[in-house]
């Protein structure tokens, strides 16, 4: 299949350019590993979309409710690093019965276990600290807005907030709690509406996406902060298969938005709709070649 250029170009983040080499679409995603960690959390935006479907709230305040316990975990985890010889002294003193939470943490920590699971394991256990604390500073209603610090105006009652997290809760590990939810959320959202509506269009997570000119390439820079990134030139070989959309149909996307509008946006982009200043990617499956400007 012949795609609309010869050539295209990539920001990439190596300093390092393999010419003259032939790279294989699927190898690429297998070696970066984005198929294997969107599946791992997968289930966590099924339970995120569910519940916006149900309340309405925007996508957002769950996230972020997300986000304010990571924090939360974070303060309590810095607190066992600040007093680790204490709590050493604890451990020495009730081997048999360590039960208090810190005490057991901090034997993690003294025998190296991962910071991920020490987190994981603060967020569990001290949830129900962090809901009083919450109600003793807002009372029994928060306003959305200054929670999420979106526009919301709506008020939600902390005990409901404490609800959606108990739902929350059992399908929350350690991979969520250092993940980009909300890159990885638009991802999910715009794969389910292709599996379900446009499945004869390719997986955006499966695929090599490129821009068709070095004026696009630039916006990419700057919109996600890779001002250190290069650019480079791709010129595809063999393809089986390729789509282009509007990227700004994702960029311009507002957190607090509702599922349902989300799933509008990406509608949009899978029929091909363009902003009123498109910035055309193409993504595609196959072989390409990596040239130096």
């Amino acid at each position: 299949m012949n795609m609309p250029q010869k050539e295209y170009f990539k920001v990439i983040e190596n300093t390092y350019i393999e010419e003259n080499k032939t790279f294989d679409t699927v190898q690429i995603n297998h070696r970066n590993g984005n198929l294997s960690f969107y599946s791992n959390l997968k289930h966590f935006f099924d339970k995120i979309c569910e519940l916006d479907e149900r309340y309405n709230y925007g996508l957002d305040l769950y996230i972020e409710l997300l986000y304010r316990l990571i924090i939360f975990g974070l303060d309590l985890y810095t607190e066992i690093k600040n007093n680790l010889d204490y709590y050493q002294m604890l451990c020495n003193s009730f081997k048999e019965a360590c039960l208090d939470l810190y005490v057991q943490l901090a034997k993690a920590t003294i025998n190296g276990k991962d910071d991920e699971d020490l987190l994981f394991n603060l967020i569990e256990n001290n949830s129900d600290k962090f809901f009083v604390i919450l109600k003793n500073k807002y009372g029994k209603k928060i306003n959305i807005s200054e929670f999420t610090k979106n526009n919301n105006k709506n008020k939600i009652n902390i005990n409901k907030l404490y609800v959606i997290y108990q739902e929350l809760k059992p399908i929350i590990n350690s991979e969520i709690l250092v993940a980009d939810i909300g890159v990885y959320l638009s991802e999910y959202i715009f794969e389910e509406m292709r599996k379900n509506n446009f499945s004869d269009k390719i997986s955006r997570l499966d695929s090599y996406f490129v821009f068709k000119d070095i004026k696009s390439c630039d916006y990419y820079k700057k919109r996600w902060k890779k001002h250190n990134n290069s650019i480079v030139k791709i010129i595809p070989k063999n393809v089986d298969n390729y789509f282009e959309g509007d990227i700004k149909h994702i960029d311009d996307i507002e957190n607090h938005i509702t599922v349902y509008e989300y799933q509008d946006i990406a509608n949009k982009y899978w029929q091909g709709k363009f902003t009123n200043d498109p910035i055309i990617e193409t993504f595609f499956q196959g072989t390409f070649e990596m040239k130096r400007l």
